[in-house]
Order: C-alpha cells, then structure tokens, then sequence
C-alpha cells in the first residue's frame, strides 16, 4: 500500500471578505500525481501556496540547525582564506567601463553590476562577510566562501540597486545600508512586491515596488516585473511576499537600446521592437 505523502483536510482560506478555498480536501500518495485544474481566479494558486506552507516548519527547524552550527562548527562554513581576495583570479575595474557599452561583472552570488550605457545598476547586493537573521548590528547566519570580486569599499555608486525578492542573501540588510549610508538620498531602488517595507528606513533617492507584469521607467530605463516560481517569504511564519523583478529586461528608452538577462544569465542586446 503507498504510504500518503500529503494529507489536507477541510482547508479554507479568504482574503479580507473573499472566500477563496471552501473544505477543500484531498491526499496524495507517494508515486501519485494529483492534477488541479479550473478557471482563473478559482484559486488553483492559492491552494499551492497554502500547501507550501506546510514545509516551512521544516525550513525552519533546517535553518536554526545550520545557524547554531556556524557558531559550534566555523570552519566548516568558513575559513580564512575566504577574506583573502589574493584568491580571485580577476577584478573588474569599472572605472575603465565605456559608457556606450554594456558592461556586466558577476561580483558574486546573485550580485551582478551592470554599466547600461553609463548607467551603473546593481542587482541584489550581498557584500559583507555574513548574511542572516540582523539582530543588534550583526547578522546571524551563513559565511561567505569566497570574498566578492567587488568589496564594498571598491563598489562604484549605483544609480539602482535591483533588488528580486526578500530573501536574506538577496535582501542583505546590512549591506543596502552601507550603501545608502555612504551615498544618502543617491541610489533608486526596485524591488518586488510587499517587500518595500523591508528596507523603506533607508537613505533611498526613491524606492519603487513592482508586481507582476507592472512596467517603470527610471532614468530613462524601462523595467517589467516578471513572474518566476520561487516562494518570497522573509520569514518562515510570513505570508508570501509575492512577485519578483528576477530576470527583468531593462531598455534604454533613449537610444533605443535594450539588454535581457535570461534565466541561463547570457546577455544579449536587442532593438526595443523586438522586446516590445
């Protein structure tokens, strides 16, 4: 008999006055595929994500494992060579970027700086030795490797910081604070959707959010929100912070320019008709 992997029973969900899901019930059982199917707006997404919400709890207990580890076990997750850049084999020098050109440099992790015709962006910048839960000035959590190909004090100012989700190694607190404390009120900020709140004490020029499908131009650039499958929680116990600007086209509305990063990261560059 295949042992059942999922269980729900009598799940209900509404948003404010709108009841989404009614007594839905159903199992599955190992090997088994389930299909759910039905118009939109039925609420096929929103049974998902209450699903997913099953798994946090594992999530978590992972998470408060692996934190109490790097304290217990340090040179497992780090070591000293990760601060000795001596270990990077190339450093980008942007200082020599031509500003007709696109420029792209991965720094690390999801971090990318970007020259868009002389329009410097930054895309979800972690560059501090540690990210994590940010308690009392010092973030908790996982160590770096390897050291950024860009230090913070070697990083050139962005004119915008994209930011994806609120993931903490994508949403580094601590390090959008340094920035923003060395350039106050000098750096536009896009970021996804219910995730504003995040980092809106900060010393932003402006900060903009973006759901899906939703288009902003900045600096002459156009940005469009796209839908991606990852969840966007902060937090285990949070709602899901929906949306995500990963994987944006950004054009240059005006030279008729335009750069697509595609999912592979390969760039390439397009006439504006051929994206729009």
């Amino acid at each position: 008999m295949s042992e059942i992997v999922l269980n729900v029973v009598d799940l209900w969900k509404s948003y404010d006055d709108l009841q989404v899901l009614k007594g839905v019930s159903f199992e599955v059982k190992e090997r088994e595929v389930k299909v759910i199917f039905g118009p939109s707006g039925s609420g096929k997404s929103t049974l998902l994500r209450c699903i997913n919400m099953l798994n946090r709890r594992k999530f978590l207990k992972r998470g408060i494992l692996a934190t109490i580890g790097s304290f217990f076990f340090p040179n497992y997750i780090y070591s000293d060579s990760s601060r000795d850049e001596s270990i990077l084999e190339f450093k980008p020098e942007p200082a020599n970027w031509a500003e007709d050109h696109i420029n792209i440099s991965w720094i690390g992790h999801s971090t990318v700086l970007i020259s868009f015709f002389g329009t410097k962006i930054l895309t979800d910048p972690a560059l501090l030795d540690r990210v994590g839960i940010y308690i009392a000035g010092t973030s908790f959590g996982p160590s770096r490797l390897t050291p950024p190909a860009l230090n913070i004090n070697e990083m050139p100012k962005p004119d915008i910081i994209l930011l994806s989700h609120a993931h903490m190694d994508h949403m580094d607190y601590p390090t959008l604070r340094e920035l923003t404390d060395r350039y106050p009120h000098q750096i536009d900020a896009i970021t996804a959707y219910l995730t504003q709140d995040v980092i809106d004490d900060l010393k932003w020029k402006s900060l903009k959010s973006l759901d899906w499908g939703e288009d902003y131009i900045l600096q002459g650039i156009k940005f469009t929100a796209l839908e991606v499958k990852h969840f966007g929680w902060r937090y285990p116990w949070e709602t899901d912070r929906y949306g995500t600007i990963s994987n944006s086209p950004g054009c240059d509305l005006r030279n008729d320019r335009c750069l697509h990063v595609d999912r592979d990261r390969q760039p390439r560059t397009w006439p504006v008709s051929r994206l729009f």
